[in-house]
């Protein structure tokens, strides 16, 4: 359900997936592809593709480490999707917390 602002609770409450990329980088596009056609239909996090180029701190924080699938700052996988590893890591974001 949207809010007043037109922002969908439940993409907002998702957790953040951050997928670090580059341009010209024919592995970030495979990987993103895999990434994407794995997701569809689970809905369950959001996804921002955030080039490394773009900032040097960035660059020298990942250098040729690309693509990098992160949750939070946790590396999900790296160079090549797994959807497991995705799969664990979802398992853990959405399991409930013990209070």
């Amino acid at each position: 359900m949207a809010d007043a602002c037109g922002r969908d609770a439940a993409a907002e409450a998702a957790p953040r997936w951050t997928l670090m990329t580059r341009l010209d980088c024919p592995l970030c596009v495979s990987f993103e592809t895999a990434l994407m056609a794995w997701e569809a239909g689970r809905g369950h996090f959001r996804l921002d593709v955030v080039n490394v180029d773009s900032s040097p701190v960035l660059a020298a924080r990942y250098g040729l480490r690309v693509p990098l699938l992160l949750v939070g700052d946790e590396e999900i996988c790296a160079f090549r999707f797994r959807a497991e590893r995705a799969a664990a890591a979802l398992a853990r974001v959405e399991r409930p917390q013990s209070p």
